[in-house]
């Protein structure tokens, strides 16, 4: 079975443009293009460089996280229970739960936990999701999973790592209004924002019990190496920062003057 990267979902989003298959949203009054039961692996946490991808986590705080109830601990339970487990499952189906009218977009999170690899995948399952929100809806998982796995390292065992997160919608769409992000040249700001993303998640608080073995792999010279011959800089030494708190979700994004700076001194 193939698995799609975030660089095959704005490809095959691409064609569709290309090919002028869209559909009509009746509330939003735009067409779309849509891919209908759209999986990949969410690595980077974004499909197009997009203006508006700033998070408010605040929303999430308000309208999910009062929906996981004691299900983060049910999860961690189960793990050590049974570590070949299915049931380590969160649901966030909630009938009287709407978003601006609509039904909720996220049904629900798996864990599965890898005995053997002593790793922790993620799965996300999704009944809709707009590309350019897709984001912040990731920056938020990467949270609940990194409370997850910081848990299991400290009730189960030390040495898990966090593995795959693995993305499954119904829907996954772009409107009309953003189609221009699906431009076929990627810019040296989508390369930035890239390398930005990986740094976060390489080097902040999703793998902070763990970053002293990552910084010595291979991953993370190839990820410093890319990065440092876009901006001049080491993004080891940009994420140092964040190395002193392991609890709670960072986010950085590279905003337009830090852009204009980089490409002024790579003569880019």
């Amino acid at each position: 079975m193939k698995l799609y990267t975030e660089k095959d979902i704005k490809k095959l989003l691409r064609e569709k443009l290309n090919n002028k298959e869209f559909k009509y949203d009746i509330k939003t009054g735009q067409n779309f293009i849509e891919l209908i039961n759209a999986n990949f692996e969410s690595s980077t946490g974004y499909i197009v460089y997009h203006d508006h991808h700033v998070t408010d986590e605040q929303w999430y705080i308000d309208n999910y996280e009062p929906l996981l109830g004691d299900q983060i601990d049910n999860v961690v339970e189960a793990i050590k229970n049974d570590p070949d487990t299915r049931q380590a499952y969160i649901g966030m189906l909630c009938p009287d739960k709407y978003q601006n009218g609509d039904k909720i977009c996220t049904i629900g999170m798996q864990c599965i936990y890898r005995k053997q690899q002593k790793r922790l995948d993620y799965i996300v399952f999704m009944r809709s999701n707009n590309v350019c929100e897709y984001t912040q809806d990731s920056l938020w998982q990467v949270k609940i999973f990194t409370q997850i796995v910081n848990r299991l390292i400290t009730e189960l065992d030390k040495d898990i790592l966090p593995g795959h997160i693995y993305w499954n919608v119904g829907s996954l769409h772009i409107y009309e209004e953003d189609f221009k992000y699906l431009s076929d040249k990627t810019s040296i700001a989508e390369k930035l924002i890239r390398q930005e993303r990986l740094s976060n998640i390489l080097l902040g608080n999703i793998y902070a019990a763990k970053r002293d073995r990552l910084i010595a792999s291979k991953k993370y010279k190839e990820l410093n190496a890319a990065y440092e011959k876009l901006t001049g800089t080491s993004f080891k030494e940009k994420h140092e920062q964040y190395f002193n708190n392991t609890q709670k979700l960072k986010v950085h994004f590279i905003n337009k003057e830090d852009l204009e700076n980089a490409e002024k001194e790579n003569n880019i």
